[in-house]
């Protein structure tokens, strides 16, 4: 039997890093490997912010990230990155 990606999805609006990085490791952490971890920045427009999931992206390739330029709501910002899973 053929083992299941599995994607998670997390849309963030000016998260707090902290809390966001332990999200991250959290599932970087699980021993199952076929996982996909796609986030959506909600037009934060934080440097750090930014800089953080960009760092996250470049590390690991199972995590996508998608910004948008401006904020609509966790629902909207979840649709275009949902599109991009492939779990």
């Amino acid at each position: 039997m053929k083992a299941c990606r599995i994607s998670i999805v997390i849309p963030t609006y000016k998260p707090d890093l902290p809390y966001l990085k332990r999200a991250v490791s959290s599932v970087q952490e699980q021993c199952y490997p076929l996982w996909q971890l796609c986030i959506c920045d909600d037009g934060s427009n934080e440097p750090a912010c930014e800089k953080a999931l960009k760092a996250w992206s470049a590390s690991d390739a199972r995590i996508r990230v998608r910004f948008e330029k401006k904020n609509g709501g966790a629902r909207r910002s979840e649709a275009p990155i949902s599109r991009a899973c492939s779990g």
